[in-house]
């Protein structure tokens, strides 16, 4: 993480945060990542740049499962939500293209799993950004006969925290 201060070429930055999320796969690990990570003082800086990173590689799908499972494991480090509105609006937007355009399970599972982290917390819900998009797409997997089981439950469960907070709102 101290790379940070020293980085400057966007190449290296992105090697750094695709090590870090390539190492967070380990179990072990993952704990002392996840140990730095919770006070480090540039711990936004790496997040955002995580984000930036999946929009960057969105079509290199190992990376792709290892940045959001670093993501995911973020997540459940807070109470709050990690991404500022920007970063939400980023993300959500990330979300939708992959959801819309993919055919892989995981990868939907992997998507879905932040996205339901994310509707857990009202920070979404201020500016609700392309929700009309994300409910047509989740009662689409939900209905549907062809999804994955897995798929099916994980969306249904958005469904129901984005109905119970969007009346909360």
């Amino acid at each position: 993480m101290e790379c940070f201060d020293l980085l400057t070429r966007e190449k290296d930055l992105n090697k750094s945060v695709e090590l870090i999320s390539q190492f967070n796969q380990d179990e072990n690990l993952n704990l002392i990542i996840m140990d730095v990570l919770k006070t480090h003082k540039h711990k936004d800086k790496f997040f955002n740049y995580l984000l930036f990173l999946l929009n960057k590689q969105i079509n290199e799908i190992k990376k792709v499962f290892n940045i959001c499972k670093l993501i995911s494991d973020l997540m459940d480090l807070t109470n709050t939500s990690l991404f500022y509105k920007n970063d939400l609006d980023s993300f959500i937007s990330i979300c939708i293209k992959t959801l819309e355009s993919t055919y892989d399970d995981k990868l939907r599972y992997s998507f879905l799993n932040i996205l339901n982290k994310i509707v857990s917390h009202k920070d979404y819900f201020e500016s609700r950004y392309k929700l009309e998009i994300l409910v047509e797409l989740l009662e689409h997997y939900y209905n549907s006969e062809n999804i994955d089981e897995k798929i099916q439950k994980i969306s249904k469960e958005i469904l129901e925290k984005i109905d119970r907070n969007s009346n909360d709102s």
